[in-house]
């Protein structure tokens, strides 16, 4: 596997996904499903989480885990990581995939400045060990998760209008 696969593969990924962030209603952006547990998301809280997790593209460019982005054990939650980053007080869908693109491309950009050689270097994080190709599939199937976490959402509420 090569960078341009992962490249596709992120590019698809966000396709996708700012296609059901498209379909979602203005008024349903910040719906959340009811549950007596769990950490119920939005699709705006998902949108700003994934736009936010951008950074990880530093993970890659570096080899290890980015000296600023402290290692809070409840990082990984959509609501936490939805206050943190460009999109934090971003509500418009138009602003927002303006923002999934623009963060996309310099991500994009980032992975083409990895030499070939790098992309089997080992990256010991304290939540897993992978290579640096491992860790940039992993931010396109960050996407499609997601991705697939605002289509039930969506679901829930009744709009199918993102499967039209």
């Amino acid at each position: 596997m090569g960078i341009e696969t992962v490249l596709e593969w992120l590019t698809n990924s966000r396709g996708f996904y700012i296609g059901i962030l498209e379909a979602t209603s203005d008024g349903r952006l910040n719906w959340k499903p009811e549950g007596d547990n769990g950490d119920a998301t939005s699709v705006l809280e998902i949108t700003r989480h994934l736009i936010a997790s951008e950074i990880m593209r530093d993970v890659v460019v570096k080899g290890c885990w980015p000296d600023d982005v402290p290692m809070d054990p409840d990082w990984m939650t959509s609501a936490s990581f939805a206050s943190s980053g460009p999109a934090a007080a971003i509500t418009d869908k138009a602003e927002l995939v303006r923002l999934i693109r623009e963060q996309g491309a310099v991500t994009d950009e980032a992975f083409k400045g990895v030499p070939d050689s790098a992309w089997g270097d080992t990256i010991s994080l304290p939540f897993m060990t992978t290579t640096r190709a491992g860790f940039a599939a992993l931010c396109s199937t960050h996407w499609s998760y997601h991705a697939g976490q605002a289509a039930y959402i969506q679901r829930l509420y009744g709009d199918l209008k993102f499967m039209e």
